[in-house]
């Protein structure tokens, strides 16, 4: 999993499916430093460990394939509420 372009729109998932139409509010929300879809992206990507040589594929985590993409939805949506809350705050709150 990626971001295919600059502004962080479109992630592709896998060779047959892409995600596109992220809103820029969704890479607004930071936790430590990352943007929960960074953090997400990081934990279910394809990746193998070094020592081991184990094979670590989130795409077989899921029952369904559309649930990976629930997920995303859901980051997607926390994110962008959550921005929208902290910028309704009063400015002695942020």
């Amino acid at each position: 999993m990626k971001f295919l372009d600059s502004d962080r729109t479109v992630i592709k998932i896998n060779e047959h499916v892409k995600l596109t139409g992220i809103p820029a509010s969704a890479h607004r929300y930071v936790v430590n430093g990352r943007t929960p879809l960074e953090w997400f992206i990081d934990r279910y990507r394809i990746k193998t460990d070094k020592q081991s040589g184990i094979t670590n594929d989130p795409n077989g985590w899921f029952d369904e394939p559309e649930d990976l993409i629930a997920a995303f939805r859901r980051i997607v949506q926390v994110s962008v509420q959550t921005v929208k809350i902290v910028e309704s705050l009063p400015s002695e709150f942020k």
